[in-house]
């Protein structure tokens, strides 16, 4: 147990040097969107976002990313597709329109809302007219539920060539989803027939055309899992999973593609132990994995007791990057992320209690993306010089030297690195000594077990963090 909080404790302080060298991220603005339906997907183009919305009833929503109203909601047919994974549902044309599944049919539109073009891919669809899609540099990719694979012109919808898969998924039910690599390289996402308990689990298959032939290169399985998502880098492969028992907790492991085979480089636990979070997003940000993600409050898997939501990005070797975590209500959750330049939007939802689905409203999250590794800052460091008692008991009295004027906020976070509390937010200090107390509380005032705490202390660009011990 010693060796193991040891462990947890190195990552943490490898985290936040991290932070200290490329600037911590922010969220820059935090605003209430105009539909409060849950969506898993989000594109930017042009100055708009577009989400396809989930519940109550499908439909597809542009809204301006200024002003945060609605411009225009399309109703989208549900049949076999009211739970399409995320990123695979929406696409964006080489010129910025927006394509999406409606029943059988590819349907593109412009911003202006107006249908450019749509086809039938019913004469191609061999497990039922579900399918997702997503964009390659080419062309526009649909991949069945029976594993079938097609390729459709940009601007016509013309169908360029088409494949039947042998992966044997699971054609009535299950994840399917299909991304494009160099050479005529596909990496397709299967639900499989390979769990223990409900008999089900995904797997990962590359598959290469040659001479218009699809051949299967290599396959990976995780049995016991659901909801699977990829993301791609390179030869990197982010390969997600929702455990099915408990079937909450989400699994990613990072695979490296060899060519003729792969290795599993690592496997991130994304709750780490003794929590549960689930994975809604996933983009590749800067050659990171970036996450949207729901962490359980309590003990209950059905988030029953509550949940927080998390931006968080990982190395390729499975480590925080940096994490942000938001409680914008005792129920909140992040579905989507995506970016433009250097600004990350994460598409969130809150409601006020577990049922309370009909009160639920959308947030749009913006942060600002961290400075470059290769232009790292030397800031001057506003040092917290004690915290008094450590180890204590009841409450702590947390002394700084603020050294700049600059805005403070000074945090709580717990050894998973998740955010207890935030004890001052942007607020500016005098130059000279100030105290701050902590009371073991959370935000929620829940009094937090005894263990290790991390005090965490930003003013400006500077970074500076105290470990501290509560006893029983």
């Amino acid at each position: 147990m010693k060796k193991f909080l040891l462990t947890l404790f190195a990552l943490c302080m490898l985290s936040v040097l991290m932070w200290a060298q490329t600037g911590e991220p922010e969220i820059i603005d935090l605003n209430q969107l105009t539909f409060a339906l849950e969506s898993n997907q989000l594109v930017i183009s042009n100055g708009y976002g577009y989400t396809r919305n989930t519940l109550p009833t499908a439909s597809l929503c542009q809204f301006d990313l200024t002003t945060r109203q609605s411009n225009w909601i399309r109703n989208i047919n549900t049949i076999y597709n009211g739970t399409v994974m995320d990123g695979h549902g929406l696409a964006l044309t080489p010129s910025g329109n927006i394509c999406y599944p409606d029943g059988a049919d590819i349907i593109v539109v412009s911003e202006q809302n107006e249908v450019l073009w749509s086809r039938s891919l019913s004469p191609y669809l061999t497990g039922g007219i579900g399918f997702t899609i997503t964009a390659a540099e080419q062309y526009l990719i649909a991949y069945s539920m029976g594993s079938d694979l097609i390729l459709l012109d940009y601007t016509t919808g013309q169908v360029i060539n088409y494949w039947h898969i042998p992966t044997s998924g699971l054609s009535s039910c299950g994840d399917h989803s299909v991304f494009a690599a160099a050479d005529s390289v596909f990496y397709c996402v299967d639900g499989m027939p390979m769990g223990v308990v409900y008999n089900t689990g995904n797997k990962l298959t590359k598959v290469k055309i040659v001479n218009g032939v699809p051949q299967i290169i290599w396959e990976h399985e995780t049995p016991d899992m659901s909801d699977s998502r990829v993301a791609i880098d390179g030869n990197t492969i982010f390969f997600q999973g929702r455990q099915v028992d408990p079937w909450c907790n989400s699994i990613i492991d990072v695979i490296i593609d060899d060519g003729e085979s792969y290795h599993l480089n690592a496997t991130i636990d994304v709750s780490g132990p003794d929590s549960v979070t689930i994975v809604n997003g996933m983009r590749i940000w800067n050659h990171k994995l970036l996450v949207a993600t729901q962490t359980r409050i309590g003990e209950d898997p059905n988030f029953t007791g509550g949940r927080f939501a998390s931006t968080i990005v990982y190395n390729t070797n499975g480590s925080v990057y940096w994490r942000i975590n938001q409680y914008m209500s005792q129920f909140c959750a992040n579905y989507a992320v995506t970016f433009n330049t250097n600004t990350i939007y994460v598409l969130g939802a809150s409601r006020p209690t577990y049922e309370g689905w009909q009160q639920q409203v959308m947030w749009l999250t913006e942060i600002s993306a961290p400075i470059s590794i290769h232009d790292p800052i030397i800031p001057s460091i506003p040092s917290i010089l004690t915290c008094y008692p450590n180890p204590f008991r009841g409450i702590t009295s947390i002394k700084f030297n603020q050294i700049e004027n600059s805005l403070t906020t000074l945090s709580v976070y717990n050894i998973k690195g998740q955010l207890v509390r935030t004890l001052v937010s942007s607020q500016k200090y005098q130059i000279g000594e100030h105290s701050v107390s902590w009371d073991c509380k959370s935000v929620y005032g829940v009094k937090m077990t005894s263990g290790i705490y991390f005090i965490k202390i930003k003013s400006g660009a500077s970074i500076s963090t105290k470990k501290i011990v509560m006893l029983k």
